[in-house]
């Protein structure tokens, strides 16, 4: 074996041995950490009730809770009827802010409606409240039931008869921020 053969082979066991040595040094010096979060989206959504605290949902506009005004009818010209309607967040969700979104009629009886936010679900028509317009907001909290009185007025001057007509409410809630 030549002497350069010899000195090829002799640099490059010294290499490894470095090279190995260095590799050793590294990993008994380094080190890692880990951390992880985990995350989950919270529950929203508000439920009605015709005054009974028998809370559902109504989310759309064919499946609306039906609501039975007193006294019983059919109306008389200037004849106001009445009732009571709540709200609340479902359970476990989070605080919204609500806005009476419309107030849809649906024929053609000369009626006008008053939504009364009220201390609790007693209605009647003396019951007096904070009116709320198409437009107006509140907010629900926690569990909290939010309490109306709806009074609705036929014209005094009506002088039609064996009509009928539909008055839609919608209420749009969001996350309270």
């Amino acid at each position: 074996m030549s002497t350069a053969s010899r000195k090829v082979r002799a640099i490059a066991a010294g290499s490894a041995v470095i090279g190995l040595g260095a590799a050793l040094t590294l990993a008994a010096w380094s080190d890692s950490e880990f951390a992880k979060g985990s995350f989950s989206t919270a529950k929203f959504g508000i439920q009605g009730a015709a005054g009974d605290s028998a809370f559902a949902d109504h989310a759309a506009e064919n499946e609306a809770l039906t609501l039975a005004f007193s006294p019983e009818q059919p109306m008389q010209p200037g004849q106001t009827v009445v009732q009571a309607y709540q709200l609340k967040n479902i359970e476990g969700g989070v605080d919204s802010t609500v806005t009476l979104a419309a107030e849809t009629k649906v024929g053609n009886l000369p009626l006008t409606a008053e939504v009364l936010k009220t201390a609790d679900a007693n209605c009647a028509a003396d019951t007096t409240g904070d009116k709320v317009n198409v437009g107006g907001t509140f907010d629900l909290t926690g569990q909290d039931v939010q309490n109306f009185c709806i009074k609705v007025t036929l014209g005094a001057n009506y002088e039609g008869q064996d009509e009928s007509n539909d008055i839609v409410w919608r209420f749009d809630a969001a996350p309270k921020n």
